[in-house]
């Protein structure tokens, strides 16, 4: 989902007003590596990345539906 959210920032244009946030992750996740910093430091950065991956997701028409009392694959996902 964050990869989703990384390229809904930067490749598509509705993405492009909300491009600073995908720097405010890119740039401290360089340095992190860089620096060697653990991974758990980047941990509050992704919450703003998943809620921009589910925005693009909704806007793409497709959402998956949790359908507890079937077992047809086709129930828990629609796009539309």
């Amino acid at each position: 989902m964050w990869l989703a959210a990384l390229f809904f920032l930067f490749a598509i244009e509705d993405g492009k007003r909300y491009r600073p946030i995908g720097w405010m992750f890119i740039i401290p996740f360089v340095l992190f590596v860089i620096g060697r910093g653990r991974g758990y430091y980047m941990a509050p950065g992704y919450p703003m990345l998943l809620a921009a991956g589910a925005v693009w997701g909704k806007r793409w028409g497709c959402f998956v539906e949790f359908a507890p009392r079937t077992r047809n694959p086709k129930d828990y996902l629609e796009c539309s």
